[in-house]
């Protein structure tokens, strides 16, 4: 099973857990507007669908895996950092809905997708971290109540 790149998917695991809670809690609370939202929310699933693809299977393509056995100590070790700040602001984020919180949640996982394509040299990973991060912040922005 050399395609499946199973630490990969453990992380992206961990960072689906807290969002399907807050699905579940906010069933259908989403606010969207307009037709540029679309747009956004687009480029948002395809950067998303792209990294937890490319965070779990190895392509092969412009796939290197790590530099060193140093780099897979970084990875992890500031991977699961990322990973305990992402489910600490996901509790703040619970009782309170705010700007930061939510920035916090796009930015987050953005410097995790973004860390594990450098971490392997994953040039598709790289590209589609930079694009999720930027559609992420737009649409998790325009989802907050205007009074946070």
């Amino acid at each position: 099973m050399d395609w499946l790149n199973l630490p990969g998917l453990m992380m992206v695991v961990a960072l689906l857990a807290p969002n399907l809670l807050y699905a579940l809690k906010r069933h259908g609370s989403l606010r969207r507007r307009g037709q540029e939202s679309r747009l956004w929310t687009a480029l948002e699933q395809l950067g998303r669908f792209g990294c937890m693809a490319l965070m779990c299977v190895h392509t092969g393509v412009w796939d290197f895996g790590y530099a060193s056995e140093a780099w897979r100590i970084v990875w992890l070790s500031v991977g699961m950092t990322i990973l305990c700040a992402y489910c600490l602001v996901w509790v703040f984020h619970f009782r309170r809905e705010s700007r930061i919180t939510a920035l916090s949640l796009a930015l987050l996982p953005t410097l995790l997708f973004l860390l594990s394509g450098l971490a392997w040299r994953n040039v598709p990973l790289m590209a589609f971290s930079l694009l999720f991060g930027a559609a992420h912040t737009v649409v998790s922005l325009q989802n907050v109540p205007p009074q946070a």
